[in-house]
């Protein structure tokens, strides 16, 4: 404090002096009112009346100073970063921040039209003021100016490390941007790619040793998982998704194993690599989200309160790796796939939010494994499973179009399974399925549009097929189908059975009145849904619906379309043949998923028995067979 009672003191003798030039008066200013700032800093908590006036007087000698010398860039930077101060300690007021920006832009200008040393040092300075701002009123326009004097500040000494307060501030400013993202009246496309270039600012600020390093990853991967998940209109961000993994893989491997959200982490990476391996069909992708799925059950043992959530992880991926066809994959995955989402559903009381989506979950494993061994106690439970979360989810939730598609697409194969004659089931799949179209299309939903389409269409077309009823809305189920495949362009994991429901709607259209160019544009759609490349699975059913077309349309004309009918008889054999292979491999099937039934029997009356001894009620021992 002395020292600067010193240094003022000798600023005034110095102004005392009559023969000063404006040169000389405006330096011996800038000197005074830097001892004045300097002194109310230290005495700000101590003493605020004296600090209040001492900042007061320095602002009054650097505005004589840049009266004195307007083209001087040290007195516009000295009373710029006065005025911020006051704005900040002393007087709140927002014209102090307003100069504060207009004196800082001016200093800039200046300094960089002059070539000035102090360049750099100036662009933060009014970063910092910007910044300041941008958190009292959220303007856009002033975090976008902040990267910009980064940037600026950075071609200025490119081989020279940057000032180490960019670091602090423009991750600062990161959070800022953040937080205005999250408030409902100010979400939009600028804010997420202001939120993407800051972070990405900050990381490319550290070096690779630096203790920051990991954390900064991180948050610049969660940048990008909110614009993957909420993409400006017009575009996919599929680029999103893989930098997005990448920095979450970075920031994991360069994180301490004992870190306190490490088990939250690996799930965040397991479920963006589950959703990567959807869209295409990389192995690698569900393997490794597997393995991650993993480590996180082993790091939240029994008893931990978001075990659940690494459990429902690990059981999506061996749902998706049974799905992908795999053949290392058997019904096995599928299995401990159920076993795995019924454990969720019980680590989720009815009272818990979450319940009604573990249930509907476990409902799409037990339906899949319904298609394959026709055990109908699969197929009551996935109902009932419906039935119940729908009880228990409210319809203003997002969730609930997905849930209502998932229930009307049950329906439907529980119309199947009847033989086609519960018109009641598929009635109400229609009904189902269009207000979970009508919820997903009113609502902000991160759910594939394509889905809801594909669903309505395929139970208006499901109804025309066997009920031979429901004509009026043939031309409903085509433009619904239509829009569905545009919305899944190749390599799409569901395009296959998008060009087989366009191609089947279009069919019955030319059979009810229609064209011939609704059989050719069929024809045309049934021939690249007979094989689905990404599984390597091919159609029987649609081998069989192309040999009708073919077939209809050498009614036409026997000379002009003398092929189709050869292609059709090659088509109906092939069909033969795979009726007969496939006989056998329902029968291998039913067995294996028999003696994993029992097996899994046999495990859970060994969980009772243990738990019996432990709880002192079984008093004689009884030996459980082995298989």
């Amino acid at each position: 404090m002395e020292d600067h009672d010193t240094s003022i003191s000798q600023a005034r003798k110095t102004l005392a002096n009559p023969s000063l030039s404006e040169g000389e008066r405006a330096e011996a200013l800038d000197i005074l009112a830097n001892g004045l700032l300097a002194r109310a800093k230290d005495s700000v908590g101590a003493d605020g009346d004296r600090a209040r006036n001492d900042v007061e007087e320095a602002v009054y000698h650097l505005r004589l100073a840049a009266h004195l010398q307007p083209q001087c860039v040290k007195s516009l930077g000295a009373l710029a970063n006065a005025l911020f101060w006051r704005y900040g300690n002393a007087t709140g007021k927002r014209s102090d921040l307003d100069e504060a920006v207009f004196l800082g832009r001016k200093a800039v200008e200046l300094a960089v039209a002059t070539s000035h040393p102090d360049m750099p040092a100036l662009c933060y300075d009014l970063a910092l003021f910007l910044g300041a701002r941008y958190v009292q009123d959220g303007a856009k326009d002033d975090a976008n100016e902040c990267v910009k004097l980064y940037n600026q500040a950075l071609e200025v000494t490119p081989s020279v490390p940057p000032d180490p307060r960019w670091h602090a501030f423009l991750r600062a400013l990161g959070q800022s941007v953040l937080a205005r993202y999250k408030t409902k009246s100010d979400q939009d496309d600028q804010l997420q790619d202001q939120l993407v270039s800051i972070r990405k600012a900050v990381v490319e600020l550290l070096p690779l040793t630096h203790d920051a390093l990991p954390e900064c990853l991180f948050e610049l991967g969660h940048a990008l998982h909110i614009r993957f998940q909420h993409p400006p209109r017009g575009s996919s961000n599929a680029d999103d998704l893989d930098e997005c993994i990448a920095c979450y893989r970075r920031s994991l491997d360069l994180q301490p194993m004992l870190h306190v959200d490490l088990a939250t982490r690996l799930d965040i990476l397991a479920e963006l690599l589950q959703t990567r391996f959807m869209k295409t069909q990389k192995m690698k992708d569900i393997e490794d989200s597997m393995m991650l799925c993993k480590r996180a059950v082993e790091v939240r043992p029994a008893g931990h309160a978001d075990r659940a959530d690494s459990m429902r992880n690990l059981g999506e991926a061996f749902r998706l790796l049974f799905k992908s066809g795999c053949p290392k994959a058997g019904v096995d995955y599928l299995h401990t796939a159920i076993l795995l989402k019924r454990l969720y559903v019980a680590m989720r009381p009815p009272s818990h939010p979450g319940r009604s989506a573990a249930m509907v979950e476990l409902a799409k494993c037990l339906d899949i494994r319904f298609h394959l061994t026709k055990e109908k106690c699969d197929f009551t439970e996935a109902v009932v499973l419906y039935r119940q979360a729908v009880t228990l989810t409210s319809p203003v939730h997002p969730k609930w179009a997905d849930l209502l598609k998932n229930f009307a697409f049950t329906l439907l194969d529980r119309f199947e399974d009847n033989g086609f004659t519960e018109e009641k089931d598929v009635e109400q799949a229609i009904v189902i399925a269009r207000e979970a179209l009508r919820i997903r299309v009113e609502s902000e939903s991160s759910y594939e549009l394509s889905e809801f389409l594909n669903q309505l269409g395929y139970a208006l077309l499901v109804r025309m097929q066997h009920t031979h009823t429901g004509l009026d809305a043939l031309e409903e189920c085509i433009a619904l189908h239509r829009r569905a495949l545009q919305l899944r362009p190749e390599p799409h994991i569901e395009r296959v059975g998008s060009l087989y429901n366009l191609a089947a709607s279009l069919f019955i259209r030319f059979k009810n009145g229609g064209n011939i160019d609704d059989l050719h544009e069929a024809i045309s759609l049934f021939r690249p849904a007979l094989r689905d490349e990404v599984h390597k699975v091919e159609f029987i059913g649609t081998f069989e619906e192309l040999a009708d077309a073919l077939e209809a349309r050498f009614a036409i004309d026997n000379v002009l379309y003398k092929d189709d009918i050869r292609e059709a008889a090659d088509l109906r054999k092939r069909v033969e043949r795979f009726d007969n292979d496939r006989s056998e491999l329902m029968d291998e099937r039913r067995a294996q998923a028999a003696r994993l039934a029992a097996e899994e029997k046999i495990v859970q009356e060994r969980r009772e028995l243990q738990q019996a001894y432990r709880d002192n009620a079984l008093l004689n021992h009884v030996c459980t067979p082995i298989l």
